[in-house]
């Protein structure tokens, strides 16, 4: 978050809720195109940002809502959520899935 352009590729697996809740209601707070054209710039200067989330994990809610969010104002995350929950058999599948989009 505080150096933006760092990494070529980043990956979130299984954000914790309570990190993202609060992450949710900054994305949430964006009113101004100027603040959403700040964040696809900052996300945009990633090759990738993949983010995923088992679908019973207590941080999947809001996950939910940031990505229709981003998607509803361009915002480049390749969003992928898997059934489990905040557990490794979620990391492993997601951390393949992750791996091959970065080598290719």
């Amino acid at each position: 978050r505080q150096h933006p352009g760092t990494f070529n590729y980043v990956g979130i697996f299984s954000f914790s809720r309570s990190r993202v809740n609060p992450l949710r209601k900054e994305i949430e707070a964006i009113k101004a195109d100027a603040g959403w054209t700040a964040l696809r710039d900052t996300l945009g200067k990633a090759k990738l940002v993949y983010w995923s989330v088992g679908t019973e994990d207590a941080g999947y809610p809001d996950s939910k809502v940031i990505w229709e969010l981003f998607k509803a104002n361009n915002v480049p995350v390749a969003a992928e959520p898997r059934p489990g929950d905040h557990e490794w058999a979620v990391w492993r599948a997601s951390l393949r899935d992750f791996a091959q989009k970065v080598f290719q």
